[in-house]
């Protein structure tokens, strides 16, 4: 005799044939250089599910939920960023790319420059004052030998232990520099000629500032390629302060700033 299938088999059947194929987020994750980072975690914020990379930096992550999504990535040895994304609630659109570039770890605080093939630590030169009683300018006489060697020079890492809040309230600054062989300040009894021979603030460079995952870590963007030439990333307008006596108003240890160069 042969048995007809039972209803409720027929609707697990029913219901199996109806169900979509699953979607996929699918992405790369490279350092800031390019180079496939094997072995990364990635996953979205309130999924359960993570995957990890395989050997080209590639990544599949199936996409339980439609709308806005976060990824995360991280890898050791490198700064966790996030990327937001869009999962289409239309079965056969088109599902979106997320491509991730993180930054290595840096080894200490500070502002690191992206080079060729590695980050680039950029060493602080202390600000000195030279005017008259009436008038002051701020300048660095010490320049490190340091070359980016970057093409486009479009990217630099800010390690710091500042909270967001904090770091706006440094005021940070990127000039080009231009050395200053002689010049004349006004004096009392009127212009003086003075020979500061050092590197002085030019021209301001407006710069994108933006926070990783990890809340101790910023990438600052040029808004557009630098150019050839000397520059510094300097807190609080420290090297445009032209009152008598204001560097001796700010503590020792903020009287710095960062220059590198641009071949």
């Amino acid at each position: 005799m042969r048995l007809s299938p039972s209803p409720l088999l027929l609707g697990l059947l029913a219901l199996a044939a109806c169900k979509p194929d699953p979607r996929y987020l699918t992405g790369t994750v490279t350092d800031v250089f390019g180079k496939p980072i094997p072995d990364a975690i990635v996953l979205v914020e309130g999924w359960d599910s993570r995957v990890t990379t395989d050997a080209a930096g590639a990544f599949q992550l199936e996409a339980t939920a439609t709308g806005a999504v976060r990824l995360v990535a991280g890898a050791d040895n490198y700064v966790k960023d996030f990327a937001t994304a869009t999962v289409p609630n239309i079965e056969d659109a088109p599902m979106p790319q997320v491509v991730f570039a993180l930054w290595n770890k840096p080894e200490q605080p500070g502002f690191y420059a992206k080079g060729q093939a590695e980050l680039v630590h950029l060493g602080a030169s202390k600000v000195t004052a030279l005017g008259s009683e009436l008038s002051e300018m701020h300048g660095v006489r010490d320049i490190p030998e340091l070359d980016v060697a970057s093409a486009k020079a479009d990217a630099f890492l800010f390690g710091s232990t500042l909270r967001s809040s904090e770091i706006s309230q440094l005021d940070l600054k990127l000039f080009s520099l231009k050395f200053l062989e002689e010049t004349s300040v006004k004096g009392i009894t009127g212009q003086e000629t003075v020979e500061p021979k050092f590197w002085v603030a030019d021209v301001e460079a407006p710069f994108t500032l933006r926070g990783l995952y990890a809340e101790d870590t910023y990438v600052i963007e040029p808004d557009g390629t630098l150019a050839a030439g000397i520059y510094a990333f300097a807190p609080k307008g420290i090297l445009l302060e032209t009152t008598p006596g204001s560097l001796d108003k700010i503590p020792a240890e903020m009287r710095v700033v960062y220059p590198f160069e641009i071949k």
